[in-house]
């Protein structure tokens, strides 16, 4: 047996949905951070957990809607910034000459 589900959502408000081709649906608002961002991993975590309660005898395949690939590209975008920037920081504090 295969199992899919499908997750959109909405990097500006963090409300997400997930269907799955069992019928399982459901909705929520991801994670906040910072003052205007959203973490997109809860609904990419539920969707493994509904699998493994529901499904454990199938594979499974998670499909991103183009509205939720956006959102994940966002979210890449500003972790690689912002790791980018711990270790320039890490560097100009670490009592090195520049």
């Amino acid at each position: 047996m295969f199992s899919n589900a499908r997750i959109s959502g909405n990097a500006l408000t963090g409300a997400y949905s997930v269907e799955c081709s069992c019928g399982a649906r459901w909705s929520g608002e991801a994670l906040r951070f910072g003052l205007v961002y959203f973490d997109p991993a809860l609904p990419v975590a539920e969707s493994a957990g509904h699998f493994h309660e529901a499904h454990t005898t199938s594979a499974c395949t998670v499909a991103f809607a183009a509205d939720f690939r956006d959102w994940l590209l966002q979210y890449w975008e500003l972790a690689s910034r912002a790791i980018a920037r711990g270790a320039d920081q890490a560097l100009n504090t670490s009592g090195h000459a520049h």
